[in-house]
């Protein structure tokens, strides 16, 4: 199923019609950044009572699930939302709660010695920029400097980044003005929302989740989404780039919700009371990676450069490209399975380890003709020309030139779109 947002809010009437037909909705909710505003400090981060009460409406209809998953332990998460039978995630993934069921990630105990030792070792950054603090959690901390100046922040972030590169069995990240710690290896969001999937799968076969997100530490939770045949919604400018829709911040989503709760009851012919400080209308502000009438072309760029996906990405989301992106051929598979008929083109950096990406090409090329095909490599003019030359496929030297690898996409698009 595609879903197209704009005005006509396209993704919304696609939820509405599957939910119609008969398949349970379930919400997943990050929570600071998504559900709330990024506030001077997490302790002033309260959930607005308006939106208390539109995710208790949600989930009083019939077959809507709800979840928050956030980077704060579990036991506050829960404490902030304040409501019953939803399904929770603390600590990145790492702290799960279905619905009463409680599990935690099983390197927790073990990986509290390597956060203590994590904390020794930024001593000295921490001292050095006054209005910086670390927030212990459970087998995870978050590093926060959303109280430093805009050049200092970047000096503090490039220092620790460095520090805690340099150790082993830690994971990085920043996210949200903080830099979040958790266990190289361990839980995350997308393990959380594949357990609360399967969990619904004992009384429906295909839930339909629907992720909610505004930072990198929810990519995961968005790639398990996509992989259970759901949608990917990013909330504001840092969200992941694989969210299929996307929306403006949390108010923008509250709009959202608010049309959502109002077309789920009346397909299920249940009539809704407004709710008092929430607006009664259409939710305008969604936008997408594509038009209102969904026809920008869909590549998906395979790279393990971070760096490089990002900054590919949006130079081709400027010049009229819808852009999903993962890191490695492993990551990207299933979800390329289930989502075939929407890619149009295939960007994939042929210098990994195994030949993987040159083994993904090859098996498109089989399997879907119609997908244009193009490796990436740091190589000279010379070597791409002989590159495709000898293999078919057109090789683009890295980093990319946004406007040639432009040019020859909508080529071989052209091209193909005549020969059918």
């Amino acid at each position: 199923m595609t879903y197209h947002s704009g005005a006509s809010s396209g993704w919304v009437d696609g939820l509405v019609r599957e939910y119609r037909h008969g398949r349970p909705v379930v919400f997943l909710f990050d929570y600071d950044g998504t559900l709330t505003p990024i506030v001077r400090h997490p302790s002033l981060a309260f959930l607005p009572a308006t939106t208390r009460e539109l995710l208790a409406g949600l989930t009083s209809l019939p077959d809507v699930s709800a979840a928050v998953l956030s980077g704060r332990g579990l036991d506050e998460v829960k404490s902030r939302v304040g409501l019953e039978d939803l399904y929770f995630a603390g600590s990145g993934g790492l702290e799960i709660d279905l619905r009463g069921d409680r599990r935690g990630y099983p390197g927790c105990a073990e990986f509290e010695h390597t956060l203590n030792a994590v904390h020794e070792h930024l001593l000295d950054p921490l001292r050095s920029f006054p209005g910086t603090w670390v927030e212990r959690k459970p087998a995870a901390l978050a590093i926060h400097f959303r109280g430093l100046l805009p050049l200092n922040a970047v000096c503090f972030r490039l220092e620790v980044c460095n520090r805690l590169a340099a150790l082993d069995g830690v994971r990085f990240r920043v996210v949200s003005e903080a830099i979040e710690v958790t266990p190289f290896g361990g839980w995350d969001k997308g393990t959380a929302v594949e357990a609360i999937l399967e969990h619904e799968r004992a009384r429906h076969p295909s839930p339909l989740p629907v992720y909610f997100g505004d930072a990198p530490n929810d990519a995961e939770g968005m790639i398990a989404t996509l992989k259970g045949g759901g949608v990917p919604v990013g909330i504001g400018p840092d969200a992941p780039e694989i969210a299929t829709v996307r929306l403006a911040d949390p108010e923008a989503l509250v709009n959202a919700l608010t049309t959502l709760r109002r077309e789920l009851a009346a397909a299920r012919g249940i009539a809704v009371t407004p709710t008092p400080g929430l607006p009664p209308g259409p939710a305008n502000d969604a936008r997408g990676d594509g038009d209102e009438n969904g026809d920008q072309p869909l590549v998906v760029v395979i790279d393990p450069d971070p760096d490089h996906r990002r900054r590919a990405g949006q130079a081709l989301r400027q010049l009229g490209w819808r852009v999903w992106s993962f890191s490695t051929p492993t990551d990207a598979e299933e979800v390329l399975d289930r989502h075939a008929a929407q890619v149009r083109a295939l960007l994939v950096d042929l210098e990994q380890p195994g030949l993987t990406g040159g083994r993904l090409l090859a098996n498109w090329g089989q399997t879907r003709p119609n997908v244009v095909r193009c490796g990436m490599a740091r190589v000279s003019p010379y070597m791409s020309a002989v590159f495709r030359r000898m293999s078919g496929i057109p090789l683009l030297a890295k980093p990319l030139d946004a406007q040639e690898s432009n040019r020859q996409l909508r080529s071989l698009l052209k091209s193909q779109d005549t020969a059918v």
